[in-house]
């Protein structure tokens, strides 16, 4: 019988120093008692230091009962002495996860995933329990030389615009950087969703523009606080209204900064190309969570 898997989760239900337990939730197209899951997580593989990779491998946690609507298989794997995803050492595990059915294999797919904990809150972004001011820098595209040479110059953040493929947010699992993405008009957000999965992934920003308003109500669906997945919006100036509930950060001009004070949400500053050489976020006020500059692509 074929059988394909319709869409599938990875999920950190324990992250600790000496054990991560992660929990793999398969949606197949059709369960029966002969549907299997299996599939193994390898690693931590990074680019910036030696490791040695070891295979773990999923085993099945649970089967849904009669009265749940979604038929899914839960698999969870067990890792001692995990690695940790930031941007400073962006630590990856990833290997193949197959849908078998009678004893045949009917899809295979890689899946690929980051131990992290990303918290925005009052004292700012943490990532792994310890502070991460940004700095960013706006790209829409970028080879891996470039990702280490950012890296290198102390950049954390991309903040890409108009992409049409996964491709960048793929360089940010793999070479430290945080994503956020940008949305500017409709057409941004035929890959928002499948954005969740990436490590790298810190959410969405809504710019200014005719399609604000459907954009922001789309991406506060996305956002999960709880997964480190955040929403902010750009703001020139204190909003007539309040924010809606969900908007996590705003993002503003740095010559804007005294405009929004009042508004008490944490603030990333856009800073001019004159400012790209900085490697701190400027000492301005309270709530600054840090920068991202324009600087021109090559």
């Amino acid at each position: 019988m074929d059988n394909r898997i319709r869409e599938l989760h990875l999920t950190d239900r324990r992250l600790d120093p000496t054990e991560a337990e992660v929990h793999l939730s398969v949606y197949p197209a059709q369960l029966t008692p002969a549907t299997q899951v299996r599939g193994r997580l390898t690693g931590p593989r990074c680019p910036y230091t030696t490791t040695v990779e070891v295979a773990y491998p999923f085993r099945e946690h649970s089967r849904p009962s009669e009265a749940e609507a979604t038929p899914r298989l839960t698999l969870r794997v067990i890792i001692p002495e995990p690695s940790f995803w930031d941007p400073q050492t962006p630590f990856l595990y990833d290997g193949p996860v197959e849908l078998v059915e009678d004893g045949q294999v009917c899809q295979q797919v890689q899946v690929r995933h980051g131990l992290r904990a990303v918290r925005l809150g009052p004292r700012g972004l943490e990532v792994n329990g310890k502070s991460l001011p940004v700095c960013g820098i706006r790209r829409s595209k970028c080879t891996e030389q470039q990702a280490r040479l950012l890296h290198e110059k102390g950049y954390n953040l991309l903040l890409p615009a108009a992409v049409e493929d996964e491709s960048l947010w793929d360089v940010g699992d793999r070479w430290g950087f945080l994503m956020l993405h940008c949305l500017v008009q409709k057409d941004d957000w035929k890959i928002a969703t499948s954005l969740k999965a990436h490590p790298c992934c810190l959410g969405w920003l809504v710019a200014e523009g005719p399609d604000h308003d459907a954009l922001l109500e789309y991406a506060l669906t996305l956002a999960d606080p709880a997964r480190g997945h955040y929403v902010g919006v750009e703001l020139d100036s204190a909003p007539e209204q309040p924010l809606p509930q969900g908007v996590s950060f705003i993002a503003c001009a740095a010559e804007n900064l005294a405009a929004v004070e009042q508004v008490p949400l944490p603030k990333i500053l856009l800073m001019t190309d004159s400012a790209a050489g900085q490697q701190s976020p400027p000492a301005a006020s309270p709530g600054v969570l840090g920068w991202i500059t324009e600087r021109a692509e090559g």
